[in-house]
């Protein structure tokens, strides 16, 4: 089992209270209501043995479509270096979805959210840029709003071209400490379907509209 822990900062962003997504692991419910835009940019690193792992930027784009559907784009320029303390950047995985919020009453929401991941550029494969080459991910979120607090959940399966699939995992918990300033805490676990492999990651972050 691998156990990650990580405080991200979010640079730029505009999510609905609670609603996840970039920089968590953990998407939610929300959407940014028809002919809206969002983005979200954040930075992310990795420090395994000797080794690093930057996403410098991550991005989000999405897209709303009517006041239920979200359209997504995201990737990422990566700078790695190796075990060896050989350097590469480029553009890792680029990954594209859509979100359908198909339950909304009494301050409770479902949503589906099938999404397609691929590398934009083969060759960022072999040097370790990217490390999926083709992947379908179909999660159902779960949001919950209680006053000053929101609970979010999600549940899906990947399945990896060439690779073994996971069954994924995320709890997220918000809370609105002021009216612009939220803090949030996730717990996310991701483990194969064979059972063989398992990572487990927790994050915490706050949120500055």
């Amino acid at each position: 089992m691998s156990i990650k822990i990580a405080l991200l900062l979010i640079l730029l962003g505009s999510l609905l209270f609670s609603a996840g997504g970039p920089p968590m692991m953990t998407d939610g419910t929300g959407t940014p209501g028809n002919g809206n835009w969002e983005l979200n940019i954040a930075y992310k690193g990795e420090y395994p043995d000797v080794s690093s792992r930057y996403e410098a930027p991550s991005m989000d784009l999405n897209y709303g479509v009517g006041d239920t559907i979200q359209l997504k784009a995201e990737t990422s320029y990566i700078q790695l270096t190796h075990e060896d303390e050989t350097k590469d950047n480029g553009i890792g995985n680029a990954k594209i979805g859509v979100k359908w919020r198909f339950y909304e009453e009494d301050m409770l929401s479902f949503s589906v959210y099938p999404q397609y991941s691929f590398a934009p550029i083969k060759k960022n494969l072999d040097n370790g840029l990217a490390d999926i080459e083709e992947a379908f991910y179909f999660p159902v979120q779960m949001n919950k709003q209680f006053n000053s607090i929101a609970v979010t959940a999600e549940l899906g399966y990947l399945a990896v071209a060439h690779d073994k699939n996971y069954l994924n995992s995320g709890f997220l918990i918000g809370y609105r400490y002021t009216d612009k300033v939220e803090l949030l805490a996730e717990l996310y676990r991701s483990v194969q379907t064979n059972g063989n492999d398992e990572f487990i990651t927790f994050m915490v972050d706050s949120l500055m509209p």
